[in-house]
């Protein structure tokens, strides 16, 4: 006798709900245990969830959009890439490693309403090009990338400013048995043809070039110890002549 199972499939339809409520500590799990896919009606697009040692959200949508805030309690970083951007409106900041943390932005300027703090203490430009500093639009100080020279627009106020000298450049030198000190008629003469003391730099010199504070200073304090060499001399001259009156004036007495 052949004895015949007959499965008896059962199908239950259940009418459409509009929402389903789970309950706490309900899980939802699929039968790989891998992916979850939900799909909306009419062509709405669909959302899968991947388990594959990462956690990864997939949809057909252009993107996704929260109407809360998204909280993270570690880090956002960007998959098969080096780059992250956020997009607002207007205007989108893209962060991108290559060796660098580098941002972009398409706006015309970062803006920042708390102080930037470098652990380093360093501030740099990129690709070569000079550094600057400007405040309410207006350019203030410029360090240029080439020479290094720092360029301020406006009046510098210190309380100290410090200059270093070169061994040998500081006009001591003036002092020495050796020093060529000219000639009061000497120096006559050549103010006469030239229109400004030797070794100092003409006004148009100055004017067209600016002038070297440090070096400035060394040229001044160089005439100020010739002048001091000068009066020396003519202190000399006239202890002489008055020695020489004073005889003079005890012999006619």
């Amino acid at each position: 006798m052949r004895i015949r199972l007959v499965f008896i499939y059962l199908t239950i339809c259940l009418p459409a709900l509009s929402q389903v409520s789970i309950g706490n500590g309900t899980n939802i799990s699929s039968n790989d245990g891998s992916s979850i896919k939900l799909n909306y009606g009419n062509s709405l697009g669909h959302l899968n969830l991947i388990q594959d040692s990462w956690m990864n959200f997939y949809t057909d949508r252009a993107k996704y959009y929260f109407d809360k805030e998204v909280v993270f309690n570690s880090g956002i970083s960007t998959y098969n890439s080096n780059s992250l951007t956020l997009s607002f409106t207007p205007g989108n900041l893209t962060i991108v490693t290559d060796g660098w943390m580098n941002f972009y932005t398409d706006r015309s300027a970062f803006y920042f309403s708390k102080p930037i703090i470098s652990n380093s203490g360093e501030f740099g430009s990129y690709n070569q090009s000079d550094l600057i500093l400007k405040t309410n639009g207006t350019t203030r100080l410029t360090i240029d990338n080439s020479s290094g020279d720092v360029i301020i627009n406006e009046c510098l106020e210190s309380k100290k400013v410090k200059v270093s000298a070169a061994p040998g450049s500081f006009p001591d030198y003036v002092f020495a048995n050796e020093y060529q000190l000219k000639s009061l008629s000497e120096l006559e003469a050549f103010i006469k043809e030239n229109g400004h003391l030797p070794n100092v730099p003409t006004a148009k010199e100055v004017e067209a070039n600016g002038q070297d504070l440090g070096l400035i200073q060394q040229k001044l304090l160089e005439k100020i110890e010739e002048l001091t060499l000068y009066t020396i001399e003519q202190q000399k001259l006239i202890k002489q002549l008055t020695e020489r009156i004073e005889k003079l004036e005890n012999t006619g007495n």
